[in-house]
């Protein structure tokens, strides 16, 4: 399948280019709150972010990837509409759930992170619906809005002393001017009957869900181990290198967003040729940009976390690898065979968590061990998906 190259480009750099606000206005945020909070308020600032990130994953269902896929293969607007229609489902009950559990100060903490990712997961299904139908120029354009919105209201949240008021305004608040925003396009969205779809959309989206819890266990084990078996300096290393692969997260994201559609909708894969000259060169990219940040790192943070250069570098020529195999295991959506990809995960969280465990004793050893099992359980992801169909990039010259 051949791509339009220079629509491929205008899409990503509009994806990245509003991924980038969003982040950097929720930075700005997170960095201010120290200042401005109570620490004790803060504390449940961070512990409620942390949940929220994780409920949105519970809460996805799969759904987002399942109604891109699906549309993109059938063009049938059902399968957006049932992923919308879910959403506001779950806004509305959990939305009652939360409101009760605030009722009791023990469980305030939740209730309000609870109610945040059930909101937020109304924008994740949104800026699926712009993916699905590769409107880029809106998925930006309501990225900017949610920046926007995101930066004043939690800003007003931060000036009240409030961390619930934060929590609202970075969450709550910036998808219901999302919502308005984008009001015709949701009811335009959700008019077609979606029951005749729903079985389809579960049959996929239980083996995406997966996929995705999994893959997202992969990703918090090595902080959930340092956490376990390291001492504060080794669980802050870890902490500093989650925080160095930010970006590698965000442009692998970008490129999933605008590829997975293409993907999906095509019959035939894409076949650019590379041969070891190209192979050995990106190799060698993604080496020197893993080193980079190591030396960036240990200059900032070495004198207070020894071995955080090492560490950085590592874990980032880690993800890199990943992410770059990742794309080419895009595949597994063309040939519609995501149950290979969530056993796969499911045996890779199974095998990596004692590997991890046993590796923790050492800072290196687990950022090492970490590292290696993402990307071999990656290519063992992509063998896998080769045994069933063509690979997605065909023509792999070795």
């Amino acid at each position: 399948m051949q791509l339009p190259r220079m629509s491929i480009l205008w899409s990503f750099l509009a994806v990245l280019g509003s991924g980038l606000v969003v982040n950097l206005a929720t930075f700005m945020i997170l960095a201010l709150a120290p200042f401005m909070l109570p620490i004790e308020d803060f504390a449940n600032l961070t512990l409620g972010v942390a949940a929220v990130m994780f409920l949105v994953i519970v809460l996805d269902l799969g759904l987002g990837i399942t109604s891109t896929r699906q549309f993109a293969a059938t063009r049938d607007p059902a399968y957006l509409s049932l992923s919308i229609k879910m959403r506001l489902a779950m806004f509305a009950a959990l939305g009652s759930l939360a409101g009760g559990l605030s009722l009791w100060p023990e469980a305030r903490p939740f209730a309000i992170a609870l109610l945040a990712a059930a909101t937020l997961n109304i924008w994740t299904g949104l800026r699926a619906v712009d993916q699905a139908r590769e409107d880029f120029a809106s998925f930006a354009r309501a990225s900017l809005l949610f920046s926007a919105a995101r930066v004043a209201f939690a800003g007003v949240g931060l000036a009240s002393g409030s961390w619930i008021a934060v929590m609202l305004g970075l969450f709550t608040a910036p998808v219901i001017a999302i919502a308005f925003f984008k009001s015709s396009d949701m009811l335009r969205t959700i008019k077609p009957k979606a029951l005749s779809v729903a079985t389809t959309s579960v049959r996929y989206a239980r083996f995406v869900y997966m996929s995705a819890v999994c893959y997202g266990g992969l990703m918090a084990l090595p902080t959930a181990i340092a956490g376990l078996r390291l001492d504060p300096v080794g669980i802050g290393t870890i902490g500093l290198a989650s925080t160095f692969i930010g970006p590698v997260m965000l442009l692998n994201a970008a490129f999933r967003l605008v590829l997975l559609p293409r993907v999906a909708a095509s019959e035939t894969a894409m076949r650019p040729k590379l041969n070891r000259a190209q192979i050995a060169m990106a190799a060698a990219l993604t080496l020197l940009c893993a080193a980079g940040a190591g030396v960036l790192g240990d200059m900032l943070y070495g004198q207070r976390f020894a071995m955080v250069g090492p560490v950085i570098g590592i874990m980032t020529a880690g993800v890199l690898a990943t992410s770059i195999l990742g794309l080419l295991n895009l595949d597994v959506h063309r040939i519609g065979a995501p149950s290979v990809e969530a056993l796969t995960n499911l045996v890779r969280l199974m095998i990596t968590a004692p590997i991890l465990w046993l590796s923790g004793a050492s800072v290196l050893a687990l950022a090492l061990a970490a590292a290696a099992c993402l990307v071999l359980g990656e290519i063992v992801l992509f063998f896998r998906i080769k045994a069933r169909s063509e690979p997605l990039w065909k023509g792999l010259v070795l």
